[in-house]
């Protein structure tokens, strides 16, 4: 799994409640899908492993209150 330039924590807000999936529009002629959130919005080597950590542990973590 890639480095979500997107944290889980937010995505998971927009999940749907029958199926716990979300609606995923990307852009150009492909159509409308739904995903797990843990699938979408990452890329592979998107940070470095020292700025992951500082993210997760910074900046993500405390923010998973709100």
């Amino acid at each position: 799994m890639g480095d979500h330039y997107i944290p889980q924590q937010y995505l998971r807000g927009f999940l749907s409640s029958k199926d716990k999936r979300i609606w995923v529009f990307e852009k150009g002629p492909s159509k409308p899908f739904l995903s797990k959130e843990r699938k979408i919005a990452n890329e592979n080597n998107y940070y470095s492993p020292e700025i992951e950590v500082y993210l997760a542990n910074a900046i993500e973590t405390p923010a998973n209150a709100v």
